[in-house]
């Protein structure tokens, strides 16, 4: 839907996305089918990763946007510049306008708030994150009331012959947020079924007070949240006790059925904050701490790897789409299990913890208890080797120069990210903003160099162009290039490394290794009995793979 967008939102959309691609091995976004094409609404998601979370809703929502920022990043020179471009409202949050008065500060605050409602009630999409900070929790922090705040004035402001406007959740779904390279699914949900009684909405033809009415009714501002500490937006909600009757003089159902449950302003927020938590809950499939969440995933590759063996099936790598059913299978049969048979599940958690220990200790994976890697097989060492040929003894010079020309970069952004990632979440931001600007910079570096050191150069490499901006075209592309050349080589040796560990381990702990095939063995058959007759999302081949449920 790019076509629809403004240039500036197309252009700044398509920036941010090939950093994203460049960052991420892989991205997938699947759902965009789901949001409907008419009315506007609020996009939800759980907040685990910095700016890099707004970003990705940001380059793959099929539909526009509206973004709110904190007032003070709409006057930095370039990228308030580039805000205001994209349509980004400014938030005047109560907290930061301490030269105001109290007063005044809730005024700010009010009528930017209201703004934002306003584009939603009127087709506009709006992201935001109910939690109000971004985390390094396995599950939800506190939802704010932010959320149903701004939905609820939203519905007040949506003429009574169109529809409220409708709430996405989306899942964000990292396998390592913060390590370059790594993957992330962006799952986009069916809008969330909002009870009549939460949705009803007035006109302000009907009585309902145009702006600056606050999404707060009791007058207290949408600050009390923690911050968000992505640098963006977004409403941050106070404690869900904080409501208060609807004040508008209008009632909140004029237009609803007369069977509808007639709820004030506090109620309605309370039960559409707990609705919005709900659902997030659901999308990101949260666990009570990181230790089960990686029991999960033992789980994962335990079941596909002993199916693969049992069938016979060679399976490649799940991508991040399989990557994530097979978490979603396993953390469904889980929330069910867990009430239904709780001695019996923490019986097993308890198994597969030590199965998990014992497997770590041998440094292999489930797959490869059973079978060699792939990596290891002579086709691929005959491969390996002539690449390494290739490059060492023909190619030496764009291999040297590329770890040269990008080693001080890189290593200057490793410094930089130990030094302000305090949190993981932190990580990927820092390093896709940084090094954006870092490895270009050396990359400009290196071209000038080449352009003044030219006559120094030359002997060594005779075929240098004669025209200078030639040269330094030249240079600059072979900074790239050879860096990434020196990045897949580096990949391919760690790959050949492995190969030959786990090749190693498997000659000199075979009794390791067969005690640890029986104990996946008995697990996988436990599993596969925890989750008999459950409805669980996606199917299961007769190879072993997980497809999405057509």
């Amino acid at each position: 839907m790019d076509e629809r967008f403004p240039l500036a939102y197309r252009v700044f959309r398509r920036i941010v996305r090939m950093l994203l691609r460049i960052f991420f091995s892989e991205i997938a976004c699947d759902g965009a089918e789901r949001v409907p094409v008419g009315p506007g609404g609020l996009v939800i998601a759980w907040h685990p990763n910095g700016l890099i979370d707004p970003a990705l809703i940001f380059s793959f929502f099929p539909r526009r946007i509206i973004f709110g920022a904190r007032h003070g990043l709409l006057k930095w020179p370039v990228l308030g510049r580039l805000f205001r471009a994209i349509g980004t409202i400014p938030i005047y949050r109560a907290d930061d306008l301490t030269d105001k008065s109290r007063a005044e500060r809730y005024e700010a605050n009010k009528k930017s708030l209201d703004i934002l409602a306003r584009e939603l009630a009127s087709g506009s999409f709006s992201a935001l994150f109910p939690e109000g900070l971004s985390h390094d929790l396995s599950h939800l922090s506190e939802v704010k009331t932010g959320a149903a705040r701004l939905y609820n004035r939203a519905c007040t402001l949506t003429a009574p012959e169109s529809s409220c406007p409708i709430i996405v959740p989306i899942g964000l779904h990292y396998d390592r947020k913060n390590i370059f390279r790594s993957r992330v699914l962006l799952q986009i949900y069916d809008p969330i079924e909002i009870p009549q009684e939460l949705m009803c909405h007035v006109s302000s033809a009907q009585g309902a007070p145009s702006a600056p009415e606050a999404l707060n009714a009791s007058g207290a501002p949408n600050t009390q949240g923690a911050p968000n500490t992505s640098g963006a937006s977004y409403v941050q909600g106070a404690p869900n006790t904080q409501g208060a009757p609807n004040t508008s003089g209008a009632s909140n159902t004029q237009g609803a059925p007369a069977d509808t449950e007639i709820l004030d302003e506090r109620t309605r927020i309370t039960r559409l904050t707990k609705l919005i938590g709900n659902s997030l809950a659901e999308t990101t499939h949260a666990t009570d701490d990181w230790e089960l969440h990686h029991l999960m995933h033992r789980a994962r590759k335990l079941v596909r790897a002993e199916r693969a063996h049992r069938t016979g099936s060679t399976l490649k790598r799940p991508d991040i789409r399989e990557y994530e059913l097979g978490f979603s299978r396993i953390w469904h049969a889980y929330q069910i299990r867990v009430r239904d048979s709780p001695e019996q599940t923490e019986q097993l958690l308890e198994r597969l913890a030590s199965y998990d220990k014992l497997i770590r200790a041998a440094g292999i994976e489930d797959h490869e208890i059973s079978s060699g890697p792939g990596l290891g097989s002579p086709k691929w060492y005959a491969f390996f080797i002539a690449q390494l040929v290739t490059v060492y003894v023909f190619l030496p010079p764009v291999l040297i120069l590329g770890y040269v020309i990008n080693a001080i970069p890189y290593f200057l952004l490793k410094h930089i990210d130990r030094k302000y990632s305090v949190y993981d979440k932190d990580g990927a931001s820092i390093k896709i903003i940084v090094g954006s600007v870092l490895f270009p910079l050396f990359w400009i570096l290196a071209a000038t160099s080449a352009v003044v050191l030219r006559q120094q150069v030359e002997p060594w490499f005779p075929v240098v162009p004669e025209r200078l901006i030639l040269l330094w075209m030249v240079t600059f592309l072979f900074s790239i290039g050879s860096g990434f050349l020196a990045l897949r080589y580096a990949e391919l040796s760690a790959e050949m490394a492995r190969a030959i560990r786990v090749r190693a381990t498997r000659r000199r702990r075979k009794k390791t290794l067969l005690e640890l095939q029986t104990i996946r063995a008995d697990l996988f058959d436990e599993l596969i009995e925890m989750s008999r007759d459950l409805d669980l999302p996606g199917q299961v081949t007769p190879g072993g793979e997980i497809i999405a449920d057509e």
